[in-house]
């Protein structure tokens, strides 16, 4: 037999051949045992012969016996003197009984002892190899489970790969990009090496494909651009050089001009800038179209290149009647003033509600109304007027909706349609809820319309 010591160096250990005993020797055995306990057996049958033929006795002594009713005293004595005769050859009997299977208890005592000599001295031996059977089979468990999370993993890394070369995951379980396509076992299952040596790498040629077009496309964008702003610089150049010229030619013109007229203009500088300056404090400005002052209607020639001006006395008169029609206009100027800035104010007003209101009228497709009336038109009558266009223009876009919606739905398949029912799902508009009872109702609409679309 292998020691213990031995059985830790050897994971493997040959069967142990089991006990054997010949057939004719086992059966002459229990042929001569059998004798025995048969003799035994019937010796001590022998024992509860007596109380046999007191059954015998007994069926025919008290066959019959019976109490008339509960005042038949004679009879119910009897019966109770029958009930304790019998109880007593059953209590003897079953002594008789016990005292004949003793022998045949202690026999069998005898060999539950070396049985559980036997069996207990095996279990020493069978329990630790039980026991590292049970560990062996758990580590299966555990190696299995492993197994299974790092092939999860792995699958969950192959799909985020698949996402973002942009394959999209269809109805019928594939990853499609192009016209690669693999279902999801066979995502799931392909060895490291065939994965990416074969699946992967077409799914990515694909994508690098088009990310190629993409950055083509944009250089070419990019190169447009850079051209355009290119020759709008050149322009901008060009234009501002042909400014300076301008500016440059316009400077030439004015020095000459003033070189020319300098002379004149030093003797009469002084009376026409004090002129000027009292005619500005009369509060008019000077109207180089009309060449002289000006203050509303009221005017006064008034140049530089006059051949003659006139006197003192002559233009102090023109100042004293200048400054009374002044004083006059002033104070119409400034009621029509009120009176022009009041309606600006209203005609803006009025302006900027036409077009407000024209413009929301544009976007429900009701042009059919006067846009002047519009900036005039009372606040009630307006908000009764946009309710009425608003409700038939909804009611028009959602018929046309639903007509589109339905020819499409008949002219689609199976899953066009599912996915229109989809697309009206989305639709569905689910706001925020502020009550804790609408919240509670909100995610459950929530949960509800996410489960019919992972359906």
């Amino acid at each position: 037999m292998a020691t213990k010591k031995a059985m830790q160096k050897n994971s493997k250990i040959e069967a142990v051949e089991p006990i054997t005993v010949e057939a004719e020797e086992i059966h002459e055995n229990t042929s001569v045992i059998s004798m025995e306990v048969t003799k035994i057996v019937n010796k001590e049958i022998l024992r509860l012969d007596p109380f046999k033929k007191r059954l015998a006795e007994i069926k025919e002594k008290y066959s019959g016996l019976t109490a008339e009713s509960v005042d038949d005293v004679d009879g119910r004595q009897s019966i109770k003197e029958a009930v304790a005769d019998m109880r007593g050859i059953r209590n003897r009997s079953k002594d008789e009984a016990d005292a004949a299977k003793k022998p045949l208890q202690d026999g069998i005592k005898s060999i539950n002892e070396a049985l559980a000599f036997i069996t207990d001295g095996v279990w020493e031996i069978e329990e630790p190899l039980s026991n590292r059977q049970k560990e062996l089979n758990q580590e299966d468990k555990r190696l299995a489970a492993e197994r299974k999370r790092l092939k999860d993993e792995q699958y969950t890394r192959r799909q985020q790969e698949l996402f973002a070369f942009g394959a999209k995951y269809d109805a019928d379980g594939n990853f499609v990009l192009g016209d690669v396509s693999f279902d999801s076992a066979t995502i799931r299952e392909t060895d490291e090496s065939l994965w990416l040596s074969d699946i992967k790498p077409e799914y990515e040629a694909i994508f690098n494909a088009a990310q190629a077009e993409k950055a083509a496309a944009q250089k070419l964008i990019d190169d447009a651009a850079a051209e355009l702003q290119r020759q709008k610089d050149a322009l901008a150049e060009q234009q501002r050089l042909h400014n300076e010229q301008v500016a440059a030619l316009e400077k030439a013109k004015k020095e000459m001009a003033d070189a020319a007229e300098k002379a004149e203009q030093d003797k009469r500088k002084a009376i026409i800038s004090a002129r000027s300056n009292q005619l500005q404090a009369l509060g008019m400005t000077y109207s180089y179209g009309k060449s002289g002052y000006e203050f509303g209607d009221i005017f006064i020639e008034f140049s530089n290149h006059a051949k003659e001006i006139p006197t003192d006395e002559e233009f102090s008169a023109t100042v004293n009647d200048l400054t009374t029609q002044i004083a006059a206009a002033k104070v119409v100027i400034a009621e029509n003033k009120k009176k022009d800035e009041e309606a600006e104010i209203l005609r803006k007003e009025q302006a900027a509600t036409r077009n407000h209101r024209y413009k929301i009228l544009m976007d429900i497709n009701a042009t059919d109304i006067s846009l002047p009336s519009l900036g005039t038109m009372p606040t009630a009558e307006w908000d009764k007027l946009y309710s009425e266009k608003k409700a038939a223009f909804d009611k028009a876009e959602k018929e046309a909706a639903d007509k589109k919606r339905e020819e499409e739905l008949q002219a689609s398949t199976d899953k066009i349609k599912w996915q229109a029912v989809i697309q009206a799902i989305n639709e569905v508009p689910l706001p925020d809820m502020k009550h804790s009872a609408y919240k509670s109702k909100m995610n459950s609409l929530k949960s509800y319309l996410n489960k019919i679309k992972d359906l």
